[in-house]
């Protein structure tokens, strides 16, 4: 079983999220093309944190006032109150003895919820003051404004590291085209041979254009050709590996193969990935 690309990723991230309530434009696809290297066990712990910023958001919101759950109409209120008088009708019981003298002593009344509980936190506060205030369990009104963004799940990105960058597998470089100057030829070349074909594959394929199978820089040392390497992977949103020529070489036999198999592999369970093999002079003594 190889990882899931970005179409599985989404069917899975579909299925994860059936139960949950989301905001109504979800964008399943955006979020697979987000969450390259992931498996479906990372894309679960993405959803339960993602649901977990979501309810903190939510009663932070409730806290500071900047979102107020719409008031109970009157013919729900009505009919809650109505079932709640019949579940709390007290049982009947036979009358007392008119020859008592003593009188029933009342009963200690009960402490308020949350009044000597400490709340370590002002999350945990804001969650005491909600359930205060809304003892009984919220309407399908009062419930249409509380769901989960696509912010979240980006907040929760931040948070949930994916298997193969756990392992020690690539990641996407922070380098972007601020850090480059000049190159303004070179890039537009670039964006048209690898950005568009992994950030649009659908329009390639819809036209029969076959993307191209790598890219060769050449130019004297320093120059910038990694860092123009690194932010063409940033811009397309890839993974990036770089990879030195000397490192490939072995004196075994057999070796330098199996190492080009293993970063080839590596690649393809980060995928989309951008290779980037430095220094390949050193192969040609």
């Amino acid at each position: 079983m190889s990882v899931p690309d970005d179409e599985a990723r989404a069917q899975i991230l579909r299925v994860l999220c059936a139960k949950l309530r989301l905001e109504g434009a979800f964008d399943f696809m955006a979020l697979a093309k987000a969450t390259p290297g992931y498996v479906g066990a990372d894309l679960s712990a993405l959803t339960g944190a993602a649901g977990i910023i979501a309810v903190k958001r939510i009663f932070k919101q409730l806290s500071d006032g900047t979102l107020v759950l719409p008031e109970l109409t009157e013919t729900t209120a009505s009919a809650a109150e109505g079932d709640v008088s019949m579940q709390i009708d007290p049982p009947i019981t036979e009358a007392a003895p008119p020859d008592t003298t003593e009188a029933a002593a009342p009963a200690p009344l009960k402490p308020p919820p949350f009044s000597n509980i400490t709340l370590p936190s002002s999350t945990a506060s804001s969650i005491a003051h909600f359930l205060q205030a809304h003892p009984s369990p919220l309407t399908s009104e009062q419930l249409a404004p509380l769901y989960i963004t696509f912010p979240d799940f980006a907040f929760a990105l931040k948070e949930v590291q994916p298997s193969a960058q756990r392992e020690g597998f690539a990641t996407v470089p922070d380098v972007t085209w601020a850090d480059v100057g000049a190159l303004h030829a070179t890039r537009g070349e670039l964006h048209m041979a690898v950005v568009q074909p992994i950030r649009r594959p659908e329009v390639f394929r819809r036209v029969g254009i076959d993307a191209a199978c790598g890219v060769l820089l050449w130019g004297p040392p320093g120059c910038g050709k990694t860092l123009l390497a690194k932010a063409v992977a940033n811009e397309s949103r890839a993974n990036f590996i770089s990879v030195k020529g000397p490192e490939l070489l072995n004196k075994y036999v057999g070796e330098s193969e199996r190492a080009v198999r293993q970063v080839f592999s590596r690649a393809r369970a980060s995928s989309p990935c951008v290779i980037f093999f430095d220094e390949l002079d050193a192969l040609v003594p």
